[in-house]
């Protein structure tokens, strides 16, 4: 064990070491020459290589809005988009929904620096413009973050490795998925990735197909040489396509009709698939116990009125004693942490974004809270929300 800890504090002071692994982007946006009576409440939505980061807090298109994200450092694409809420719908502000110009701010870049990217959508002129400014004295100055890499690394030599070693798995088997697919097909498969219990094909077109991991039956040879496919169990339509707009009963791959090694690639597929389910296995068993003792002590809490946690297709629920509940991607969701000395304490959504539903309010929010008012010890609730998010979210 001395070895051990030996071992994970010097993990910990190579990361002090080196410089930040992430990076800032801050879109600002703003309309000009906006007309009467057709302004719309709008947000940005950005997406990195196809995965969607976060979003903006809504404003009116006349007010000037800005959110900032914090990405990965390396070769992407982010694409930011403007949505409006048209007859209480959100739609992308496109060409293709009826608006005279596309409000889409796409690129490829490394992303190693901070950066500053203003948009601005002129409604006169049928233009939207991207104006950029990047950052070339980026510093780590986030002391928070190093405090998770030692309470993980924490984690680690108190819980053993079997979680982190099967995580890490998961996460070699699907990069070596991934590289393959770079150069299969001229890379029209794109990359997969398994989200929310789904595993996805993001295709290169930006399109995508996705059928749920419980779902899967196998993965097998359909023509000889040519091609493979995932297979639903039961022969049912589990794959949805946004090609199609509709389920099939398979998640198809295929080189043209050009022979290839299928069993390289059943082989890969096979590897995620099986890293996964032991990686979400672990995590189960920490998660759950970790969410018991929560539902344990919200029982008594402000006379059980939050009821209990519950977790469902990636969701967090809070079942209120009441009947209503409120819910959020737990992918959304940050840390828990003190919003009102000894009275209240919240989870915020990342980024500011309003995560958070409500069937008290119907409305969405920007955090999910926990009060009373007779003082409590908030740290004791803090502790046992961030052990649940962290054992959900594995690390």
């Amino acid at each position: 064990m001395k070895k051990l800890l030996i071992l994970l504090i010097s993990i910990f002071f190579f990361t002090l070491s080196h410089a930040q692994e992430t990076v800032k982007v801050t879109f600002k946006y703003n309309f000009i020459n906006s007309i009467k009576g057709y302004t719309y409440d709008t947000k940005l939505v950005l997406e990195r290589d196809g995965k969607k980061i976060g979003e903006s807090k809504i404003k009116n298109q006349e007010i000037p809005n800005e959110v900032t994200f914090t990405i990965p450092k390396g070769n992407a694409t982010l694409k930011a988009t403007l949505y409006a809420l048209y007859n209480g719908k959100w739609e992308a502000r496109t060409d293709d929904n009826g608006y005279s110009f596309d409000c889409v701010y796409t690129k490829f870049s490394a992303w190693d620096k901070n950066a500053t990217i203003n948009l601005t959508a002129d409604i006169e002129n049928f233009s939207f413009d991207a104006t950029e400014s990047f950052d070339n004295n980026n510093t780590y100055n986030d002391i928070d973050d190093f405090g998770d890499v030692y309470n993980s690394l924490m984690d680690v030599y108190y819980n053993g490795f079997d979680n982190m070693v099967s995580d890490k798995d998961y996460k070699d088997a699907l990069a070596k998925l991934n590289r393959y697919l770079t150069r299969f097909k001229e890379g029209y498969y794109g990359t997969m990735e398994i989200k929310d219990g789904y595993l996805y094909d993001n295709y290169q077109s930006g399109k995508y197909s996705k059928i749920k991991v419980t779902d899967i039956d196998k993965v097998i040879e359909v023509e000889t040489g040519t091609e493979v496919a995932i297979k639903c169990k039961n022969n049912s339509k589990c794959v949805y396509s946004t090609y199609t707009n509709d389920y099939h009963d398979e998640m198809p791959f295929s080189n043209k009709g050009n022979k290839f090694n299928t069993q390289e690639l059943i082989d890969l597929i096979n590897n995620v698939l099986n890293a996964y389910n032991k990686s979400s296995n672990n995590k189960n068993t920490d998660y759950k116990t970790a969410l018991n003792k929560v539902n344990k002590y919200l029982k008594t809490f402000d006379n059980g009125y939050y009821g209990y946690l519950e977790v469902k297709d990636g969701y967090l629920y809070d079942r209120f004693k009441s009947g209503k509940y409120s819910k959020a991607k737990i992918e959304d969701l940050g840390k828990a942490k003190e919003d009102t000395p000894n009275k209240k304490v919240v989870i915020n959504c990342f980024s500011n974004q309003d995560c958070v539903y409500s069937t008290y309010t119907e409305l969405y929010h920007s955090q999910m809270t926990f009060s009373q008012t007779e003082s409590f010890n908030t740290q004791e609730l803090i502790n046992l929300l961030n052990d649940f998010i962290k054992a959900y979210k594995g690390y």
